[in-house]
């Protein structure tokens, strides 16, 4: 609740009829003479008039009073509290932490997600790819006066609508690889944003429990060029990394040149000796500069070469 709401729990609100009932009861017996005792009847007759506003407040649930009509910032807490008959009326509201799907079940049957594009406004290269996406948003009510101020359903629309949009802008500028990779950190900025939205109603939590391609033909065309930039991958680092081609050809240069073969025409061999090995052929006509070692600038010609 916020710091100027006050709030009434069920002994203070005792409290207070008792109080106003004894000052009931001796402002009425005044003129009427009829002394200490009669001043008490009265309070106990007062009393039991207030205590048919009693009425109770269900668990995690509080009671905005009303008067005449017009709402207040006092609230009853949970449990059995008096009211003044009449003047008071109570309006409950639920505390409960709320949980809302998107798409909801309920209202949309058989929908599993909603539908989005990623890479719109991605690096050059990004491939648009549909996304489909499900999402549960946790909130709770911190100020039960202004909540009250609004239409429930109104609050709804607009926290989901937040949430969707915020997820469909950050998905606009990713791939739909990136995207499904860091859902967990894009559902943490989301649920930040969501939370600016207003004052009274706090996000607990937002959770992306969905993330997927829309289209299955097109999940499985990406997932199978993915498995093949996986193997390229692998390749130039079984080639390029330590012990792989590039090292077993300088090896080999070296060997061949300590057998008396120039060490430009030692580095040649090489590379031809290595790739028949391993089952692969790069061009192995490289031009050296004339430096001072060639089967390094060999090498590093076919390091690079083999990197594009």
């Amino acid at each position: 609740m916020s710091n100027d709401q006050i709030e009434i729990s069920p002994a203070t609100s005792i409290i207070v009829s008792v109080g106003l009932s004894i000052a009931l009861g001796f402002t009425i017996s005044l003129p009427l003479g009829t002394g200490i005792l009669g001043a008490l009847a009265i309070s106990i007759i007062c009393w039991g008039f207030l205590a048919k506003g009693s009425v109770k407040i269900p668990l995690n649930e509080v009671g905005v009073i009303t008067f005449l009509g017009t709402r207040t910032k006092f609230y009853f807490t949970e449990g059995w509290n008096i009211s003044i008959p009449f003047l008071w009326n109570i309006i409950l509201v639920d505390k409960k932490e709320r949980v809302w799907e998107i798409p909801d079940p309920v209202k949309e049957p058989g929908k599993d997600g909603f539908t989005f594009f990623v890479g719109i406004s991605g690096d050059p290269g990004v491939s648009k790819v549909e996304i489909k996406s499900r999402i549960i948003l946790k909130t709770k009510i911190t100020d039960t006066f202004e909540y009250l101020s609004y239409d429930p359903t109104a609050i709804e629309k607009a926290l989901r609508n937040k949430a969707i949009d915020d997820i469909r802008s950050r998905g606009a500028s990713m791939s739909a690889e990136k995207f499904i990779a860091n859902k967990n950190t894009i559902a943490t900025e989301v649920k930040e944003a969501v939370n600016k939205q207003y004052d009274f109603i706090e996000v607990t939590g937002l959770d992306i429990v969905k993330a997927d391609f829309a289209d299955a033909e097109v999940k499985k065309n990406e997932q199978a060029r993915k498995l093949e930039r996986s193997k390229t991958e692998s390749q130039a680092a079984d080639m390029l990394g330590e012990g792989g081609t590039s090292d077993r050809i300088s090896k080999v240069a070296t060997m061949l040149t300590l057998a008396g073969l120039q060490p430009d025409e030692a580095a040649r061999k090489a590379i031809v000796i290595v790739q028949t090995q391993e089952g692969r052929m790069t061009d192995s006509r490289i031009e050296l500069s004339g430096g001072s070692n060639p089967i390094a600038e060999a090498v590093a010609l076919w390091t690079e070469r083999s990197k594009s």
